[in-house]
């Protein structure tokens, strides 16, 4: 199992949101891809997680963050969604005072012998709805963390 956490920058104007972030999550996902084919790994999953700094906005004419629907077209799952059917409302509370969904746990199994699911994923704490920011309840940090089970044989 590969295990990458990534924080990529946040998107200040059209140049990190469409450009910079796609060039960064591109080489992060090519370089392991180079590792995985230099070292003759075959089998096992490939977890890709942190700050995307990305969100899917279905309201924006073009659709889907460029940077999610890179990761998907790559072969990559979301953790959270293949457990819920949608990414969570909302994982962070930016300096902009926007509410986003940018924390994300994308995974890949690289072989068809290698059993990998998603048994649980949720923000932390689970207690707190996942739809909005809970102003006034989680006061530790801007962000929320994700947190998935999984459960895996090869």
């Amino acid at each position: 199992m590969i295990v990458v956490n990534t924080h990529l920058t946040f998107p200040h104007n059209e140049f990190d949101e469409r450009i910079l972030r796609l060039r960064q999550i591109t080489e992060t996902v090519t370089g392991i891809d180079r590792y995985i084919e230099d070292n003759g790994i075959t089998r096992g999953t490939v977890i890709i997680c942190g700050d995307f700094n990305s969100t899917i906005q279905y309201d924006k004419p073009e659709g889907i963050d460029v940077v999610y629907d890179y990761m998907i077209r790559q072969g990559y799952t979301s953790s959270y969604r293949s457990i819920h059917g949608r990414e969570p409302g909302a994982s962070h509370f930016n300096h902009n005072a926007v509410e986003a969904s940018v924390d994300f746990i994308f995974y890949r199994i690289l072989d068809k012998s290698t059993q990998f699911e998603t048994i649980d994923s949720y923000l932390v704490p689970k207690a707190i709805s996942d739809e909005t920011w809970p102003h006034g309840e989680y006061l530790i940090s801007d962000h929320r963390p994700l947190q998935s089970q999984f459960k895996t044989s090869f």
